[in-house]
């Protein structure tokens, strides 16, 4: 089951760049809310699939 942990891992860290490539390229709008949430998104299941990886590293 490591194996799997490493591919969400690895996700998590595509998932991430692409958050910072999309910061980079686009900074946040001025008024709040005009993007619709597609540059939080990413970040937020980079973050799920890390939280998700430490249970499935844990079992033998």
């Amino acid at each position: 089951m490591t194996w799997l942990a490493v591919v969400m891992d690895v996700a998590a860290l595509l998932l991430f760049a692409w958050f910072l490539r999309t910061l980079v390229r686009r900074p946040p709008a001025a008024v709040p809310g005009a993007d619709s949430g597609r540059s939080t998104a990413p970040l937020l299941i980079a973050v799920s699939l890390i939280l998700l990886s430490i249970p499935v590293l844990a079992q033998p």
